[in-house]
């Protein structure tokens, strides 16, 4: 279980990182608040881009573990049978 949770937390210090960005912008930028508004909101597209991509990298790898158990492989005699229980025979 927690080899699939490690690579997610990650996200963690990623996510702090953006929240320190925002203060330290937040306090420079006294004078306009619409450069106060743009910067946030690159701020945060940045912070949702991230993510993004970071889930997608990992998600592939747990895609694989969640359909290891109904993958199916063909034996010598023509059969086939789960990969991971091979006691159990494919019908579709």
């Amino acid at each position: 279980f927690w080899y699939l949770l490690v690579p997610y937390m990650m996200m963690i210090p990623l996510s702090f990182s953006v929240f320190v960005i925002r203060v330290v912008s937040h306090y420079q930028s006294k004078g306009d608040p619409q450069h106060r508004e743009v910067q946030q909101w690159l701020i945060a597209n940045a912070w949702g881009r991230v993510m993004l991509s970071v889930i997608l990298y990992f998600l592939q790898a747990h895609m694989e573990l969640l359909v290891s158990p109904f993958s199916c492989a063909a034996r010598d005699d023509g059969s086939r049978v789960m990969q991971l229980a091979p006691e159990v025979p494919c019908d579709f």
